[in-house]
């Protein structure tokens, strides 16, 4: 998983390497803005912007959540099917399947954590109650 703004540049590397290999420009357009939001969360890393917490998902410049990669993910996919080059089709498919494995490792650090945070959360509840009666 991506985690400092130098894998961020990277993955945008990557994308922008990905777009000149595609021929459907709705297809190119998607991976350069890919690209585009790499390189945006690489310099809000760099300039200490904290994405957490943020108002609402139109403050987003980049996916951060599992629900965001799903979306990204769905939104290759629908390219896909719309590709009329088999070559583009395979590409749209493998960054689909890159945006569902990012959200899977995402949940699989993130489920455990929110578990733990409610556990405690509970057990704090529950000594507060003992502690008023």
């Amino acid at each position: 998983m991506a985690t400092t703004p130098q894998d961020f540049r990277e993955r945008a590397e990557h994308c922008d390497w990905l777009a000149g290999t595609v021929v459907c420009p709705e297809g190119r357009q998607c991976l350069l803005d890919l690209a585009d939001r790499w390189r945006a969360l690489a310099d809000e890393d760099e300039a200490g912007v904290k994405r957490a917490g943020l108002p609402n998902d139109a403050a987003r410049t980049v996916p951060v959540t599992p629900q965001d990669f799903r979306e990204r993910a769905d939104r290759c996919e629908w390219l896909a099917d719309r590709g009329v080059h088999s070559e583009n089709r395979a590409i749209m498919l493998d960054l689909a399947k890159r945006w569902r494995v990012m959200a899977d490792e995402d949940e699989a650090v993130l489920i455990p954590t929110m578990v733990r945070m409610l556990a405690a959360w509970m057990a704090l509840a529950r000594r507060l109650r003992a502690g008023r009666s």
